[in-house]
């Protein structure tokens, strides 16, 4: 995954795939619906 894609998602400005979203999680260490659950408590 380059780089500049992640950044377009810390950003919102790219919606990830489901494949990508695994990604992330995978290379974080976490699960995929950790993952989101996080992100949701950041938006409020």
């Amino acid at each position: 995954m380059h780089r500049t894609y992640l950044g377009g998602i810390e950003r919102g400005e790219r919606n990830p795939s489901y494949t990508n979203i695994m990604k992330v999680a995978d290379a974080l260490g976490i699960d995929a619906w950790e993952l989101l659950r996080r992100a949701r408590e950041l938006e409020g």
